[in-house]
């Protein structure tokens, strides 16, 4: 069992963030289990556990890690879509994933991350919605910490509930993609309006008000831009984690392909961050 990672916690009977937000018909009740995530997450993130030892700066450890799991995304997807110098989603061109990346770490604006040493190497690193189970009077508990990871920001923590709503559409087939390769391609989801209601109560990757955990007005330029470059980090890695053998060898099952549904999401959130 060397470099396997256990951990034992009671039985806890509850339902998990995902399953609030797709079958919970009271919309008050998911954004009160959504706040509660989200105060959750970031009095984690802020907890003193210290910067780790001889780490990377931080603008150095995101360039490295977008760029690997990058690179691994290129081995799943079909080269119409990553080699084409655009791609057009809901109507709005794109640069393509890639050359996004390169003008985004090319941007000014993150210099200031390569004065920064915030890397950490115990999190729990998956607060994604199905390891956040509520009991009836909505207390959250955490499960199934991700023993995979052994160095990141801290900030991916955040990162990673926010991802919830991407990670749902993928695990629960919720989503049709219209168009083939590069041009017109159309993202639609299968859910109901309650549901898109509930889930979008995580879009928004706005700091807010965090000052009872610390958080200053002076700190959230800084802070914005980790979270944005952790949350591409949760979508990068998705398109590889949930790459399903095969999805991607026909433009017909593109429709339905897990890989090709992140990539254009991050194409998307890539372009965005090196625009902003």
């Amino acid at each position: 069992h060397r470099h396997h990672f256990y951990y034992v916690q009671p039985y806890i009977d509850g339902s998990g963030l995902s399953s609030l937000l797709r079958d919970e018909p009271n919309g008050s009740r998911a954004e009160a289990a959504v706040s509660a995530a989200k105060d959750l997450a970031w009095k984690l993130q802020m907890a003193p556990l210290g910067a780790a030892a001889n780490s990377a700066d931080t603008f150095t450890f995101f360039r490295q890690f977008t760029t690997a799991e990058y690179l691994m995304a290129l081995n799943v997807l079909p080269k119409q879509v990553t080699q084409a110098p655009s791609v057009m989603i809901d109507g709005v061109e794109y640069t393509s994933l890639g050359p996004a990346l390169e003008r985004l770490f090319a941007s000014r604006r993150l210099d200031s991350l390569k004065r920064i040493f915030s890397l950490e190497t115990f999190r729990h690193w998956n607060l994604h919605g199905g390891n956040l189970i509520f009991d009836d009077d909505l207390n959250v508990h955490l499960i199934d910490p991700d023993t995979n990871i052994l160095l990141h920001d801290p900030l991916f923590e955040i990162a990673r509930l926010y991802y919830t709503a991407h990670h749902d559409m993928v695990e629960y087939r919720s989503f049709t993609i219209e168009g083939t390769g590069s041009d017109r391609l159309a993202i639609k989801y299968t859910l109901n309006q309650q549901q898109m209601n509930n889930y979008a109560l995580l879009y928004d990757l706005s700091i807010g008000d965090r000052s009872a955990v610390g958080v200053t007005d002076a700190d959230i330029p800084e802070l914005q831009t980790r979270l944005g470059l952790a949350y591409l980090s949760c979508l990068l890695r998705g398109i590889n984690a949930n790459y399903l053998e095969g999805e991607n060898d026909t433009p017909e099952f593109q429709m339905l392909s897990n890989s090709m549904y992140l990539y254009l999401i991050a194409t998307q959130i890539a372009n965005q961050l090196a625009e902003a």
